[in-house]
């Protein structure tokens, strides 16, 4: 079962464009999950240019697929036990 999800990055209008400085985000009023398709995505790209008004927006979205872990969950060791 692949897990299938969108992350958003940008710049945050940083001065210096290097990948090691881009934020990976997905987080909506304090909840933490990223979108589930590309519609969320776009509409808090949406939401964080009207709450911050980067001077150039540069949001990117990627499409991940997770398609298996490569070690057991902490829930599935501890069901083991």
């Amino acid at each position: 079962m692949a897990i299938k999800f969108f992350v958003i990055t940008c710049s945050s209008d940083c001065q210096d464009l290097n990948v090691s400085d881009l934020y990976v985000w997905g987080e909506l009023s304090g909840a933490r999950w990223m979108p589930q398709s590309i519609k969320e995505a776009k509409k808090r790209i949406m939401e964080c240019q009207a709450k911050y008004g980067c001077h150039s927006c540069d949001a990117e979205v990627h499409d991940v697929e997770i398609k298996k872990r490569n070690r057991s969950t902490l829930r599935q060791m501890t069901s083991k036990a």
